[in-house]
């Protein structure tokens, strides 16, 4: 069942308050990320490259070594 709310209804002032505020924070935050988007537009995202080594450890080790003799 719709209900068609008119001045007179029971709860009107609830309800056009609540129509309001929704609407303000609708807007507001279309406005927030609107004006955030511009900067968005300047970063890039790249993927990174990855290389696993096992002589990291044993490089780091050989340099203890030689700085000890």
């Amino acid at each position: 069942e719709t209900k068609i709310w008119i001045p007179s209804s029971p709860g009107w002032k609830y309800y056009l308050s609540t129509i309001l505020s929704t609407w303000i924070l609708t807007t507001s935050l279309l406005i927030y990320i609107l004006t955030i988007i511009i900067d968005f537009r300047r970063i890039k995202i790249i993927s990174p490259k990855i290389f696993l080594t096992d002589d990291i450890i044993d490089d780091q080790m050989n340099n203890i070594l030689s700085l000890s003799i």
